[in-house]
């Protein structure tokens, strides 16, 4: 039955407001689980479970999740999906409901989390989830990552000219702190939501400063909350004085 998988006008909790009749359909082998934080005009609520944190649980009771943001995470449902792992689903989100509600310590639930931030010995789920909500709240999350892919960066070559730089080594790592007024080599692309904020030939100017933000938060998002990296094409990593520090491939000067 098709009918039950459009989308159409007079439905608020899409935000599409245009739309042809018949002309969008949901994929019925994707299940979208949205957790608590949003409203639907898109402001924060008081209280949140940031969804990273609902999927390291569920991947910890053996659930298999696909794709994880700020507050939903999807799954992928299809004809080999038994009964048996719908039950398992279920089994896991009310056993995180239980955990949530009872605090339950995070040395109990997610050790690695401790140990890689000592700050929460002692603390509970509801503690984690609280603390992460709040600093997606303090920091204006969603709105900086909107604001970093509304903007379309000054092309100084093109990406074939970008990844000839590549390939001759005509390259160097830079540390994102260094990077203003740089050309990255390659393009970096933040999962999610899988789209690139710069292609490589492209330079970091001013015009560019909600993506070099947005990328500072990514960097300060990781050194709160240890464990809990995001998986971004194009970047790595050193850690330098404890501090997790991107770096990625620029053409040189």
């Amino acid at each position: 039955m098709q009918k039950a998988w459009i989308l159409n006008n007079e439905d608020t909790w899409h935000g599409f407001s245009h739309i042809e009749d018949d002309y969008v359909m949901l994929d019925p082998i994707k299940i979208t689980i949205q957790t608590p934080g949003l409203k639907g005009d898109g402001t924060y609520k008081k209280e949140g479970i940031p969804a990273a944190i609902v999927t390291d649980y569920l991947i910890k009771q053996g659930v298999v999740v696909e794709k994880t943001d700020t507050y939903s995470f999807l799954l992928l449902h299809s004809f080999g999906t038994t009964e048996g792992k719908h039950g398992d689903l279920l089994a896991g989100l009310l056993a995180f409901k239980r955990d949530y509600d009872n605090n339950t310590l995070l040395m109990e639930l997610f050790l690695d989390v401790v140990k890689n931030n000592p700050r929460f010995e002692g603390k509970g789920l509801y503690d984690l989830c609280h603390e992460m909500n709040e600093f997606y709240k303090k920091t204006d999350f969603l709105h900086t990552m909107q604001d970093a892919f509304d903007i379309l960066p000054k092309q100084v070559m093109t990406p074939a000219e970008a990844y000839e730089k590549v390939v001759h080594r005509d390259i160097e790592y830079v540390y994102l702190d260094d990077m203003m007024g740089r050309i990255p080599a390659v393009m970096v692309v933040p999962y999610p939501p899988g789209i690139p904020v710069i292609m490589g030939g492209e330079k970091l100017d001013k015009e560019a400063q909600p993506i070099f933000k947005y990328l500072q938060l990514l960097q300060t998002y990781e050194n709160t909350f240890k464990g809990y990296e995001k998986d971004i094409h194009g970047v790595e990593r050193d850690v330098v004085d404890g501090k997790i520090k991107y770096k990625t491939y620029c053409i040189k000067k």
